[in-house]
């Protein structure tokens, strides 16, 4: 069965507990009032914190765990009474915020009136070492002083780290930045019960390393259709001019045949001709097309084409985050 604490105890216990507490009697005497005033407000902030209390006990043993601890805590504001404490971290304890019951009875240790018994005092302490089997102890050994430490998006601390961290099981991230270092990121799994030290360096960011890498590529030629055209009339010209001037001769040879008749050698000698004109006008424009097409290559092909030098991007590697290896790989891990 839960024990929990009532504010139920003879008044020589309620105003030891009331004597312990220098924070309630700042909140509720004022300078210069009577002192009968604050004994009366004393009585009043007791009688209100008993009756949260006793809601609270109710509550808890109904199982409304989270009730129970709304109760317990408004009782404490009013009463700041160390025995609620004890009630706090037993609730704590049964809705399995194991730090937050160790915080709870720990300061019920601390601040607990002389009146209470050992037994109770033993009980708290048996109840914090219960729950320190079911967390996880996180020591870190940080190379540089000032790095902050921060669990789970939480600043923890800043290194020199003297305690270790009381974590619950589970995954974890850690990280340790401190400006002019890289940051250092841990991701840990912890067990219930385990006992883990890390050392963790930190290092000052190493020169930005640039590679500058060159490479060739081939650049397509523009206006290639144009030029294979102007090619292609070109020899056609000159093909056809050929046959022409072959023909040309052929009639030519007729016309100087003195055994043909004359009507037949002044025919053979207007064929001829009419083949001479046709051979010149073919070379003339074979001509023209030929100049044309070695402008257009030497204008227009000639320089869009080839290979090209390229710079590629600059590869870099600063190293901002440094990850540290897994608690089964290569880092040091060891039980104290």
């Amino acid at each position: 069965m839960t024990l929990l604490l009532a504010l139920t105890a003879p008044g020589s216990t309620q105003e030891a507990a009331a004597r312990s507490s220098g924070r309630l009697k700042h909140r509720l005497a004022s300078p210069g009032a009577p002192k009968r005033t604050s004994s009366r407000k004393l009585r009043r902030a007791r009688q209100k914190a008993r009756k949260l209390v006793k809601k609270g006990v109710a509550r808890l043993r109904e199982g409304d765990y989270v009730a129970a601890l709304d109760l317990f805590s408004r009782a404490f504001k009013i009463y700041p009474s160390p025995k609620i404490q004890f009630n706090i971290g037993q609730t704590y304890k049964e809705l399995g915020r194991y730090l937050s019951a160790i915080s709870a009875y720990e300061r019920f240790i601390k601040d607990a009136p002389e009146d209470i018994s050992f037994a109770l005092r033993k009980l708290a302490r048996d109840n914090i070492r219960e729950l320190y089997r079911k967390i996880a102890l996180l020591r870190l050994r940080i190379s540089v002083h000032g790095a902050r430490v921060s669990v789970d998006g939480r600043l923890r601390g800043i290194s020199p780290m003297a305690t270790p961290m009381r974590l619950m099981p589970g995954a974890h991230s850690i990280v340790v930045k401190k400006p002019g270092f890289v940051t250092v990121a841990l991701d840990l799994r912890l067990l219930p019960g385990q006992r883990v030290t890390r050392l963790v360096t930190l290092h000052k960011p190493r020169p930005k390393v640039v590679r500058v890498i060159w490479s060739t590529r081939r650049k397509p030629k523009k206006g290639l259709p144009l030029l294979w055209t102007g090619v292609a009339l070109t020899g056609a010209a000159l093909l056809a001019s050929a046959v022409t001037g072959a023909m040309a001769l052929v009639e030519q040879s007729r016309f100087d045949d003195l055994d043909l008749p004359l009507d037949e050698r002044m025919a053979a000698g207007e064929r001829g001709r009419r083949y001479q004109r046709a051979t010149d006008g073919l070379l003339i424009g074979a001509g023209v097309v030929a100049v044309a097409t070695l402008v257009w290559y030497l204008v227009r092909v000639r320089p869009s084409g080839g290979v090209e030098r390229v710079r590629q991007p600059s590869s870099a590697r600063p190293g901002q985050v440094l990850l540290a290896p897994a608690p089964g790989g290569a880092g040091l891990v060891i039980s104290f």
